[in-house]
């Protein structure tokens, strides 16, 4: 998935042209700069969201410039939503650029996400000595598209649930326990007192709109699959990421976890044990806006993978932990001292973006990055094959109540509804009483499950498990 950040940047790069026509409104802020611009050409125009932009534009400068800095900021509806500076010769242009006319055309993808409506765009650049350069306004209208297939198939809440009664429910869990023997049903401590509305909050995934593109080398990658895989014993130098149980606390953060959690694997196992980080929730959950989602109200995997890639993420460990830029400031539930921490059913606010750090490091050079975000193919064996050779991925599938209560074995679907979307990290995989399984690491504290784990049966798409693979490969 393509982001507004590179639709900004997009236009950066696209400053001079030699078309004749303009469809983009736009102003040049002040005169007397090196450069400005006369058109902005755009195909097509209005933008359709979830379809590709090519933009061109023309231009003059009137001095040499070997080196620059360019500043975007974008508006939407008047709103400030994204702001980045970024080196000028980066983006495209390539240094130095003569004086005279200059022609730079460009296509990027607007993401399906992004909401209808008008957005302003304000570009800032100077020159080697930080002297004017260019300042271009922007005003540009985007459209719907027709909706693409979603890659998370997650299930509409039943008219029937009733969202006031417990999360644990004894009834379930016996008739769980009688009608199979995979997998055993149990009283979480996570959701004691608690109501099927606090853990439908806990389900943030939501339905992807416009998914990245699909690795498809991985299907025609030559390699042999074992029956079992466990990244922890896989990468042993970095189980300090790969073997920690998160905790999202009460807030729909899954969708950001379950990203940073693969992601801080992939930098450990890409630098060979050299970069041990965790990367902070955190950081997407509240600085990404409405590219990913909605913060504790949900937000798309995926989105989290291209800011990883597009604007990076700072470091950040658990709440109260002091660790890192931005420790999680949503407070973890109460699961170990009564009265210690705030009850799981407290709902969190989304934190505000800050961006700054809370050791003092600086936000912009704290950041670690991707190189690529994308969906993996839905059989069995790509899955293993990009597990096997970049490590952890993120997955999304549909909770369904009776996962409430998961202790133990194989999960597989048995009784109650949908209560949303979830994501999660899958770190590996085997066979237990010949039922095959993937290994799951949750973001719902040690206090859940199989001390933070589940196995889900692999190989059937259980719950959506496997149409919904999204990863990247980290920048070390």
């Amino acid at each position: 998935m393509q982001s507004a950040v590179i639709f900004a940047l997009l236009l950066v790069v696209a400053l001079f042209s030699t078309t004749t026509a303009t469809n983009i409104p736009f102003k040049n802020c002040y005169t007397g700069s090196k450069g400005s611009v006369t058109s902005i050409d755009a195909s097509p125009y209005p933008v359709v969201k979830g379809q590709p932009l090519t933009v061109t534009a023309t231009g003059t400068l009137s001095e040499t410039v070997t080196a620059g800095s360019a500043t975007i900021t974008v508006k939407f509806l008047g709103v400030q939503i994204f702001q980045q500076s970024a080196d000028l010769c980066s983006l495209g242009a390539s240094c130095p650029l003569a004086p005279g006319p200059l022609n730079i055309t460009q296509t990027a993808t607007v993401p399906g996400i992004a909401p209808s409506g008008s957005y302003e765009i304000v570009i800032n650049a100077t020159d080697q000595s930080g002297n004017d350069l260019l300042c271009v306004d922007i005003a540009i209208q985007i459209s719907s598209a027709a909706p693409s297939t979603p890659l998370i198939r997650l299930v509409d809440e039943p008219e029937e649930l009733d969202l006031a009664a417990p999360a644990v429910n004894v009834a379930m869990i016996n008739e769980v326990n009688s009608k199979q023997s995979g997998w055993v049903a149990g009283v979480n401590r996570l959701f004691q007192g608690l109501t099927l509305r606090d853990a439908k909050r806990l389900c943030g995934a939501k339905k992807e709109i416009n998914p990245p593109p699909v690795k498809t080398e991985l299907l025609t990658l030559s390699m042999a699959v074992p029956d079992e895989f466990d990244s922890r014993t896989a990468w042993p130098q970095c189980n300090a990421t790969i073997g920690h149980i998160r905790d999202q606390g009460a807030c729909g953060s899954c969708w950001a976890f379950g990203a940073v959690e693969a992601m801080s694997d992939r930098l450990c196992i890409a630098s060979n044990g050299s970069l041990v980080v965790s990367l902070a929730a955190e950081d997407p959950l509240s600085c990404c806006t409405f590219l990913c989602g909605d913060g504790c109200d949900g937000g798309y995997p995926s989105g989290a993978w291209d800011y990883f890639q597009q604007t990076g993420i700072v470091s950040g460990g658990d709440y109260d932990s002091n660790q890192g830029c931005l420790p999680y400031e949503v407070a973890a539930c109460d699961h170990h001292v009564v009265g210690h921490l705030p009850p799981c059913g407290e709902e969190g606010n989304t934190p505000a973006c800050t961006r700054q750090c809370q050791n003092g490091a600086v936000w912009t050079q704290d950041k670690h990055h991707g190189s690529s975000s994308y969906s993996v193919p839905d059989d069995v064996a790509s899955i293993q094959k990009e597990i096997m050779t970049n490590g952890p991925v993120e997955a999304a599938y549909t909770v369904y109540e009776d996962f409430v209560s998961y202790k133990s074995g194989v999960y597989k679907h048995v009784s109650g509804a949908a209560l949303g979307g979830h994501a999660v990290k899958i770190l590996g995989w085997g066979v237990e009483n010949n039922e095959p399984y993937w290994l799951v690491a949750n973001s719902w504290n040690t206090d859940w499950g199989d001390n933070g784990y589940f196995k889900i049966l692999r190989g059937v798409d259980e719950c959506g498990i496997e149409d919904s693979i999204v990863a990247g490969l980290a920048k070390v």
